[in-house]
């Protein structure tokens, strides 16, 4: 797992440094490791087992929408504060030009 985490953090950098500037980007919940790094991403809870693929974590209906793209917000607790994350359809039309 850890490597497929190495490899998305590369990947979303991109660029022939990706490599190097991974380094300063960590993906843990750990508020000790915090300082470690220059952009911490935090692991959602959303794909725990005891959360993913229960009805409480389904999005309601009518969806938000940010122009003409659909969302929905996940609420989430992290050391006590309510956080936010959002979630895309990754089956959405191609935008077209006009």
């Amino acid at each position: 797992m850890r490597d497929f985490i190495k490899y998305i953090i590369k990947f979303l950098i991109g660029g022939e440094r990706a490599g190097t500037l991974s380094s300063l980007v960590g993906y843990t919940s750990d508020p000790n490791k915090f300082s470690h790094y220059r952009v911490v991403i935090i692991p959602s809870p959303f794909f725990r087992d005891e959360v993913y693929g229960t009805a409480e974590s389904m999005p309601g209906l009518p969806l938000n929408e940010i122009e003409v793209f659909p969302y929905y917000s996940v609420p989430q607790r992290w050391n006590g504060t309510a956080i936010h994350g959002w979630c895309m359809p990754t089956s959405l039309p191609a935008p077209t030009s006009s």
